[in-house]
């Protein structure tokens, strides 16, 4: 069961807070496991809302729930070549996560490799890594643009960038909103992928309803 952690979780400490650095509650993470949530994305435009000192409070905070499969930020160089392999009723499946980017926040120097972003060379390396380790690739992408239903044509872009490498599935998050389903078929092979441009929100108190 699978969801996007939008927001930092990056202790109590910190304090919560809410736009534009946002801090929410460990307790919401504990929430989401008690609710049967066991695999969680956590590269996004937030990951460094909360400096350095945010990040590692929030890996820390998943380090007590081993089962959890975490995606999308490393402590080492090496757990950002590692690939998630999950296995369900025969069938490996691979998990890859990125983000367009983190507002203007500068990962830690210390740390170049803390949060995965839209990268060609990285994502090329991962994709091809996992398809050595697995039948089926998903991604799970932070990208488009906030609360607009309709995919954009950077999203296309990028769709049609992993169709060419062979990716199965992507999930994706940002928009805050439902954008539509579609499958993308590759001319040279007829291999599909299916896109969820966006799933929307599962919780969120950012935004008051619009007729």
């Amino acid at each position: 069961a699978y969801y996007n952690q939008e927001t930092v979780l990056g202790g109590d400490n910190l304090g919560p807070s809410s736009y534009p650095r946002f801090n929410t509650p460990q307790s919401e993470g504990d929430a989401f496991i008690d609710a049967g949530f066991n695999l969680v994305s956590l590269a996004t435009n937030h990951t460094m809302d909360k400096w350095k000192q945010g990040l590692m409070h929030t890996i820390n905070f998943w380090k007590k729930y081993p089962e959890v499969k975490v995606l999308g930020i490393n402590e080492t160089k090496e757990q950002q070549d590692e690939i998630t392999v999950i296995e369900k009723s025969g069938m490996k499946i691979a998990l890859l996560n990125y983000t367009y980017g983190l507002n203007g926040m500068p990962m830690p120097d210390d740390m170049p490799y803390a949060v995965n972003l839209i990268q060609e060379d990285l994502m090329d390396r991962n994709i091809k890594k996992a398809h050595e380790l697995a039948d089926f690739v998903v991604v799970c992408i932070h990208w488009g643009n906030e609360y607009q239903l309709f995919a954009s044509e950077e999203q296309k872009k990028w769709a049609r960038w992993f169709l060419e490498r062979d990716v199965d599935l992507i999930l994706g998050a940002h928009p805050h909103v439902i954008q539509p389903i579609e499958w993308y078929t590759d001319p040279n092979d007829g291999d599909e992928m299916l896109v969820y441009y966006s799933l929307g929100n599962y919780v969120t108190g950012t935004r008051a309803a619009r007729s």
